[in-house]
């Protein structure tokens, strides 16, 4: 099912949570549609079943509201309209204009809207995260599904003021994608416990080059291949050192896993001045160790979604094994780096090199061709390197010897996270779905549930799997329902008595 249709099947569940008044729609708005939108999304084409011809005539915000904000989102996210040669592109200026028209129209209006009971607060991504956490037993910060979320809308330097909290239809689709994700690391229906494995990396499985002319990275592996240098660090690495035929594919399933690096430092005790090294060297020198869920988070200026695993003091001169126990999702890869560095390693080696090493200078072409335009006498190799800073730097820089990861481990099978929704039982087709149902119902929902008020959910499953849905997915899809429902992302504060105290569930959450 894809994510549009399953987005049209959630919406049955939902029911409105306010209603707010008709306001003028600022003029900009239908003249910036017409320009650039209605080419695609007109009542011939409706590409992504999106018809914005009455947002052209109509006077009002009438109907249009929720069409709106999901307007404001694509052109917050730069996805519309699409960057294709045949289609007209708004200046950046235009782009600015119109999303701050939107953006104040929309603050107007939802300052204008008249709630039927008490306006309930959404989950923020963050509460989100920490929620999904606990319901499901998964680690949502190793592979952090809500990374695309739009972010959240802030009112008065509070990104959970209720009225502030607009729900689009493409935030809806990405609670879909994010509650989906998790599912699927919570539960391991038809899955036999995995077997452990080792994986053992040598310095050539890692980044690496022979020589060094003093470049902004450093990774110069020894002549007999036994270690690898790393001279080039900062706290937000953009030259990470992982294992690199291993990081295409990564681990192959979630679990806890042991990542062991044999390492030290070297060089803290150098013969240059100081101002040369921008580092403190009276600490030690530092390894980080991080993960990330794909090949793509190591990236030059990826940040985001990597999880640092912990900071270790190297000894000085005396290898050691350093390791750390942390789970990952399947596809992921450890790196390390030199964490308190000193940045690129460039400007330092250049500096280095012009006072203490003239002779590891490289020549340039255009250095080459004054020598000949001042009839000086140049050699046939003269832009050949005979001399190599790596071969004379005794600076500060971590020393790798080997790295490897083992695993996964489960105490047990399945799982807990699996357990929490499905017991024991990883065959579906033997669950009874009505009270897996309920008991989720209860703590997704942060309160006691009847059976007839989750019919709705347990009919879904039953009607899919009378259409041949498989019994795990169908369960999956109705979970995912109750995860994107306004039961579970909308906290519940109080009802139309203004008067009535919280009840302990509602203090609870």
């Amino acid at each position: 099912m894809s994510i549009h249709s399953f987005t049209l099947v959630v919406a049955v569940f939902w029911s409105g949570l306010v209603t707010a008044k008709a306001e003028a729609i600022p003029p900009s708005v239908p003249v910036f549609i017409k320009r650039y939108c209605i080419d695609c999304h007109n009542a011939d084409s409706e590409k992504g079943d999106r018809n914005f011809e009455s947002l052209i005539t109509s006077r009002t915000s009438k109907g249009h509201h929720e069409t709106l904000k999901e307007v404001l989102d694509q052109l917050n996210l730069g996805e519309m309209p699409p960057r294709k040669n045949s289609i007209a592109q708004p200046s950046n200026n235009e782009r600015r204009e119109i999303v701050a028209i939107l953006s104040d129209y929309l603050k107007t209006m939802e300052a204008g809207k008249v709630p039927y009971a008490t306006i309930m607060r959404r989950l923020t991504r963050y509460e989100y995260n920490y929620t999904m956490r606990d319901l499901l037993g998964v680690d949502t910060k190793a592979a952090d599904a809500t990374r695309f979320f739009p972010a959240d809308l802030k009112s008065h330097g509070f990104s959970n003021y209720g009225p502030a909290q607009a729900l689009s239809d493409v935030q809806l689709q990405h609670y879909i994608k994010a509650a989906r994700t998790y599912l699927d690391r919570a539960l391991v229906f038809g899955q036999q416990k995995p077997d452990v494995q080792k994986w053992l990396f040598k310095p050539k499985d890692l980044p690496h080059e022979k020589k060094n002319v003093g470049t902004v990275r450093y990774r110069v592996i020894s002549a007999d291949g036994k270690h690898l240098d790393i001279g080039h660090g900062k706290p937000s690495e953009s030259g990470p050192t992982y294992p690199k035929g291993f990081a295409a594919r990564g681990v192959p399933k979630d679990g806890l896993y042991r990542i062991s690096v044999k390492a030290t430092a070297v060089g803290r005790n150098h013969p240059y001045a100081p101002e040369l090294i921008p580092a403190d060297l009276t600490q030690p020198l530092q390894m980080g160790l991080w993960h990330v869920p794909g090949l793509s988070y190591l990236a030059k200026r990826t940040s985001e979604g990597r999880v640092l695993v912990e900071v270790f003091d190297l000894a000085d001169n005396k290898p050691q094994t350093y390791e750390a126990t942390v789970w990952m999702p399947a596809g992921s890869s450890p790196f390390v780096h030199w964490i308190n560095g000193i940045g690129a390693t460039k400007g330092p080696l250049q500096k280095i090199i012009q006072r203490y090493y003239p002779e590891a200078k490289r020549k340039t072409p255009y250095e080459v061709d004054r020598l000949k335009e001042a009839g000086l006498p140049v050699p046939k190799d003269a832009l050949v390197q005979k001399v190599w800073i790596s071969d004379l730097y005794k600076g500060p820089r971590i020393r790798i010897f080997e790295m490897s990861i083992e695993g996964p481990f489960h105490d047990q099978w399945p799982p807990l996270s699996h357990q929490g929704i499905a017991g024991t039982e990883t065959n579906a087709s033997n669950l009874n779905v009505e009270q897996v149902l309920l008991k989720f119902a209860s703590k997704a929902f942060r309160n006691p549930v009847k059976l007839e008020e989750i019919t709705q959910y347990i009919d879904y499953f039953k009607d899919q799997t009378a259409k041949g849905v498989a019994a795990d997915e169908a369960l999956k899809q109705a979970l995912t329902a109750m995860l994107t429902s306004p039961r579970f992302l909308f906290l519940d504060e109080g009802g139309e008595d203004g008067g009535k105290q919280l009840d302990e569930f509602q203090l609870a959450t």
